[in-house]
């Protein structure tokens, strides 16, 4: 039967909103239970969001789920975002959602630069990343965008990609986010990153 484990990162307090949100996902994957799914839920409290997607990795493995489900403690998520998700058979592909703070731009990005050393197997300096600003024009018939890194605020990710990243996959020594810093490993090892940015995602 296959697994899916819903992770949700929070420092202990979770938005009603987002709860509320939440209650209705559970009700939307246990529908799919009549196609063979199976739900695991999972919250990680009061601990950093990179070790918590660590621990949740870990379980996921573990638990010999199928695919692991990030949902952010303060987001909202639409009715069916799994079942979405889910359809377009991707590796790694989140939902669209936008940066809190400044202008609000997209959290979609492709990464301008950054470099190794002379051994190639080491990064040195700074990754630099630029928001995906025309993702309307770049979808593609599904709605979705293939870019280089995507936020996590809600996102489905294969366990298969996990199997083939050694850990850690989102804690690093790099002035990055965990989200930044697991999709550049899914990139270096040959996966594609997407973001749902269909007219109604």
């Amino acid at each position: 039967m296959p697994k899916i484990l819903v992770a949700v990162p929070t420092n202990g307090w979770v938005h009603a909103e987002s709860m509320h949100s939440l209650m209705e996902l559970c009700v939307d994957i246990g529908e799919l239970k009549s196609e063979g799914y199976q739900l695991i839920l999972g919250v990680m409290p009061r601990m950093m969001v990179a070790q918590a997607r660590e621990i949740a990795a870990e379980k996921a493995l573990e638990l010999k789920c199928d695919y692991l489900l990030f949902v952010d403690d303060d987001h909202t998520i639409p009715r069916g975002l799994f079942k979405r998700l889910l359809s377009h058979n991707k590796d790694i592909v989140g939902a669209l959602t936008f940066e809190r703070l400044g202008p609000n731009y997209p959290n979609l990005y492709d990464l301008h630069s950054f470099a190794k050393d002379e051994t190639g197997t080491q990064v040195v300096g700074s990754f630099k990343w630029r928001n995906v600003l025309n993702y309307e024009e770049r979808r593609d018939a599904a709605g979705l965008v293939e870019c280089d890194s995507i936020g996590f605020g809600a996102v489905l990710i294969k366990a298969e990609v996990l199997k083939q990243i050694k850990p850690p996959w989102f804690m690093s020594n790099f002035a990055v986010g965990e989200d930044f810093f697991f999709c550049w490993q899914a990139k270096e090892a040959g996966y594609k990153v997407f973001m749902d940015c269909g007219p109604e995602a």
